[in-house]
């Protein structure tokens, strides 16, 4: 964990878990900042971290995790939900929000899910109003990481206030690895077998359905599903 300033969390930050802006949740309630609309944990799960808070100063906090990756684990999934205020700052004044996914080099391992910016703005995609506060629900995201077993990646999360001091903005993370396989759920006399592929993605099976799970009925002997 480190904390920091909207100018120095990413340069000189502070290392060390913060009280209140390292925040481990483990009891479901409604985020008062968002009208009571977003849960405090995401769905079907019992714990996760808040980021930042609600307090003002232009705070900044950063998590920062390292982990080597193997074929148990070369599925990272993340979920997150974001609260900012909109004080109407220029861009990059702006509450924000960043998550990276670096290699041992410290650079972006995929341009497209490896990393995510969004700044505090009205009529966002995504995004929700409380008022001033725009909020985005849980959302999930799944990265393969297959390319990279036998080596070190490294998540990091960064919350920001605004740089005039005078606005929020914090976040909800939830982590967790899995192995890239595809469940099944079938026995010998069933007429209909369930296959549900990780979470996180979108989806496309060869026989053109788009939902994370599928149901074939009646599926013939040594036919194969991708």
């Amino acid at each position: 964990g480190y904390t920091g300033t909207f100018f120095n969390i990413n340069s000189t930050p502070n290392q060390g878990i913060v009280s209140g802006r390292h925040t481990i949740i483990t009891v479901n309630s409604t985020d008062p900042n968002t009208c009571d609309l977003l849960n405090k944990l995401p769905p079907g799960q019992k714990v996760c971290a808040r980021l930042g808070n609600s307090l003002i100063g232009a705070q900044a906090e950063k998590l920062r995790y390292t982990m080597n990756v193997t074929n148990d684990n070369a599925l990272f999934i993340y979920k997150y939900a974001v609260v900012m205020e909109d004080p109407g700052h220029p861009a990059e004044q702006q509450p924000k929000f960043q998550i990276k996914i670096l290699d041992s080099n410290n650079d972006i391992i995929d341009s497209i899910c490896g990393q995510y910016e969004v700044t505090a703005a009205a009529n966002r995609p995504g995004f929700n109003n409380c008022g001033t506060i725009r909020w985005k629900d849980w959302t999930t995201v799944g990265m393969d990481l297959s390319k990279y077993v036998g080596k070190s990646i490294t998540i990091e999360y960064t919350t920001y206030d605004c740089s005039q001091t005078g606005h929020y903005g914090y976040a909800y993370i939830s982590a967790a690895c899995a192995t890239l396989e595809i469940k099944v759920n079938f026995c010998t006399a069933d007429t209909m077998v369930a296959f549900t592929a990780p979470p996180g993605f979108d989806y496309k099976w060869d026989n053109g359905e788009t939902t994370q799970s599928i149901r074939v009925n009646n599926p013939p002997v040594g036919a194969t599903y991708k």
